[in-house]
């Protein structure tokens, strides 16, 4: 952790919030209980701290409260919202000629 304030959760979060936008719903909702369930994880290592342990941790804690609150607010944001409307795909190229 350290200075770098579990940047794993960071990634996680633009990831989600990635397969929201894509229409990839069913993956978000995967994506969302995973990284739900690994934030709580933290934050209950964290509130299992001595004060001391606490106190030196207690930037880790805190970015991982902001990620849970933002997770809830992207699940929110996203939640009943239809998938995008799929592009057009270009058809893949057949190579039907026969071989000389």
């Amino acid at each position: 952790s350290g200075r770098y304030y579990n940047d794993h959760n960071k990634n996680s979060m633009l990831f989600l919030r990635a397969c929201y936008l894509a229409g990839a719903t069913d993956l978000a909702k995967k994506v969302a209980v995973s990284v739900k369930n690994d934030l709580k994880q933290q934050m209950r290592f964290y509130n299992s701290l001595d004060e001391q342990k606490a106190n030196n941790m207690q930037q880790e804690k805190y970015y991982a409260g902001e990620y849970l609150k933002e997770l809830e607010a992207v699940e929110k944001q996203y939640s009943g919202m239809p998938a995008p409307p799929r592009t057009e795909v270009t058809p893949p190229i057949n190579n039907d000629t026969p071989r000389k």
